[in-house]
């Protein structure tokens, strides 16, 4: 209808009305813009406080697990140096709490992450959406994060670990996994981390046996120079948890201090 009506006016040559036209032309193109704009912004900024506060819960999920990651392998290291300490003769423990720590000392953890928002973000080059800057540099070094991994593989590969688990007796393990192993953490629970590993236990197995298998803890030498290096192993992950990347430590600890509720918002 507007171009017939631009088209009439030229043929009349009333230049006036083209000219009004024309103009609302162009502010009816403006104004489309605009409107258009104004739409995406409030797109953007939904997403972004969308994605911020989904972010900002899997750092929150990430400081519990690198914190019961500390608390874990400190467990195992205190595990690991009680039986070093006995193997070396400068303290003694009986036979059913030798047992305890040694297989203790075997253990390793896996630890679960929650990088679903962060790879969507990165996958469809949408960063930019987080606009809170302390988070973002967050997230970005503990979804680097590497020591996970090499924790996990350095503890599955351990030569103590093989040797306690080919020489003890399977019966023996398998109790000592039931009554004093690994025990169910609620995923965010800080106050269940704390002795995880590292609590009062009470294995079902036959003083005989015991003995036996202390016995064999106690004669072969291999077990204490296998357990020496695992023990300078778990030396190495705390520190590197603690002082190597105090950083992140510190960082996870500063988001995973903020109130549950508060949300970076990206904008209006």
């Amino acid at each position: 209808m507007l171009l017939r009506s631009i088209t009439e006016h030229v043929k009349n040559q009333n230049w006036f009305a083209v000219a009004i036209d024309f103009v609302i032309v162009v502010v009816g193109v403006f104004i489309g813009i605009q409107v258009a704009n104004w739409n995406d912004e409030r797109v953007r900024n939904r997403d972004s406080r969308e994605f911020t506060a989904r972010l900002t819960e899997d750092v929150r999920f990430e400081a519990w697990v690198y914190q019961s990651t500390i608390e874990y392998y400190d467990d195992v290291l205190a595990n690991a140096e009680r039986v070093v300490a006995v193997l070396e003769g400068h303290s003694e423990l009986d036979d059913e709490a030798l047992l305890v720590a040694a297989f203790r000392a075997t253990q390793f953890t896996f630890s679960p992450r929650a990088r679903a928002t962060f790879d969507e973000l990165s996958s469809t080059g949408r960063l930019d959406l987080i606009k809170d800057k302390a988070l973002l540099e967050t997230a970005i070094l503990i979804f680097e994060f590497q020591g996970y991994d090499l924790f996990f593989q350095l503890g599955n590969d351990a030569g103590y670990r093989e040797r306690f688990r080919r020489y003890i007796p399977i019966f023996v393990q398998i109790e000592l996994a039931n009554a004093c192993g690994d025990r169910f953490i609620p995923l965010g629970d800080y106050q269940a981390i704390i002795d995880s590993l590292d609590y009062p236990c009470d294995p079902e197995i036959d003083e005989q046996a015991v003995a036996g298998a202390a016995r064999i803890l106690r004669q072969d030498p291999a077990f204490l120079l296998d357990l020496r290096l695992r023990t300078v192993q778990l030396h190495t992950i705390l520190s590197g948890l603690l002082t190597q990347n105090a950083d992140i430590h510190a960082m996870l600890q500063a988001v995973a201090a903020r109130p549950a509720t508060s949300e970076q918002a990206g904008g209006q």
